[in-house]
């Protein structure tokens, strides 16, 4: 996908998309041709992302749900409403403990692509979840990379 195309659809400029892939090339996560290394992305995702990018909670307000308030967490805890995580976003329908993202346009970037809102709410739980929902995370992130893979 070009650049721009890429930048349109993350909410994000095309400066900083390109800065994202020459980083992901260099540190081994992408191939010169941007195709993904699954075995380094999932050890990165898996196991560096909880310590290079915490988890932050904030106070409590509107947003777009994340971790086990969003899928695919709600299938498989379908009513979690003690600990809801959102993203701050005026457009959020949810109120619960804000959660930073990634990066400022997460959000929007989610409400675009339905399986990329479900690769961000992972990423939280496994940035800042409990044991067990780490767990989850990790085995639906293993099964959906052993798919790339294989």
């Amino acid at each position: 996908m070009p650049y721009q195309d890429l930048a349109k659809a993350l909410g994000m400029s095309v400066g900083a998309v390109h800065q994202a892939v020459r980083r992901g090339v260099s540190s081994g996560l992408l191939t010169a041709d941007h195709d993904t290394v699954p075995h380094a992305m999932e050890e990165w995702f898996l196991y560096g992302i909880r310590y290079f990018i915490p988890l932050v909670r904030g106070s409590r307000g509107r947003g777009m749900p994340t971790g086990l308030s969003a899928p695919p967490f709600t299938e498989w805890f379908p009513e979690h409403a003690e600990d809801v995580w959102v993203w701050p976003d005026p457009k959020g329908t949810l109120r619960g403990d804000l959660i930073q993202p990634i990066f400022s346009s997460v959000p929007f970037a989610a409400r675009q692509d339905p399986e990329l809102y479900a690769w961000l709410a992972v990423l939280d739980v496994i940035r800042g979840g409990r044991a067990r929902e780490r767990n989850l995370a990790t085995q639906w992130v293993k099964e959906r990379l052993s798919r790339v893979a294989g």
